[in-house]
């Protein structure tokens, strides 16, 4: 199935061509991975798909059943936030629905025969249940010990976070969501080794198509099965392992 679909796309910053009439689908279940030489487009083309930046022209088409889950690099409005509180603002649909459910809970403790409220209640109970509300929590806490954040720094706020620790708490933030497609751009940048393992074990038990910038050969030969090389404006794709690829390539 297609989530989302470029037709000859063109992108260009004053007189450095980035994209010039490319033309890619992303399906169900791909994992992709994407590289470049630094400053060739690949940030660009995250934007782009992600939505946060206009093509010069070409079309970008997404199904319904496309959202896109992707890192943000800059987590400014976050800041009064806490490392917990950031990374379950991924699913703010389940959040308002908790928040929901709440307010109806205390109209029932103060009249138990609200057969109105009654009813709200259990249909929103119900959805949260199908949703995964009811262990979205214990989600939370496997995915920040998976990437070496400890129970002791939930509640510390993003302002007092180091920038490697910002990040790690962007790619925690981008599992939580509940996307079709994620965008992981340098995502074992200040991960150490176990961490790194966490998430090629993650990434490999998923079933979200995802794409992945890295300069991390071994993370891309663990995690991928298709190649995109960007490169003077075209997208090239290579269709294999990352080692496929680079024998191809040469």
């Amino acid at each position: 199935m297609s989530l989302l679909a470029a037709d000859k796309i063109s992108k260009r910053f004053d007189d450095q061509v980035i994209l010039q009439q490319v033309s890619f689908t992303i399906t169900t279940g791909e994992r992709i991975g994407l590289v470049g030489r630094n400053g060739g487009g690949k940030t660009t083309l995250f934007d782009i798909i992600a939505g946060q930046q206009e093509v010069d022209s070409g079309t970008i088409t997404m199904s319904k059943a496309c959202l896109i889950d992707y890192i943000e690099q800059e987590k400014t409005d976050y800041h009064d936030l806490s490392l917990f509180e950031y990374v379950a603002s991924a699913r703010e649909d389940l959040l308002s629905m908790r928040r929901e459910i709440s307010r109806f809970e205390a109209v029932l403790a103060d009249d138990p025969e609200d057969k109105t409220s009654l009813a709200k209640l259990g249909i929103l109970q119900n959805q949260f249940e199908h949703q995964g509300g009811f262990n979205f929590e214990n989600e939370l806490k496997t995915i920040l010990t998976g990437l070496s954040f400890g129970e002791e720094r939930y509640r510390d706020r993003m302002s007092n976070f180091s920038g490697g620790e910002k990040n790690r708490a962007g790619v925690a933030r981008a599992l939580a969501g509940n996307g079709s497609l994620l965008l992981l751009d340098e995502p074992t940048n200040h991960l150490d080794i176990d961490s790194t393992l966490w998430l090629e074990d993650y990434l490999n038990k998923s079933t979200r198509s995802y794409i992945v910038v890295s300069h991390d050969r071994a993370f891309l030969g663990n995690t991928v099965d298709k190649i995109w090389e960007i490169a003077r404006g075209k997208l090239d794709v290579y269709h294999g392992k990352f080692e496929k690829y680079l024998l191809e390539r040469s």
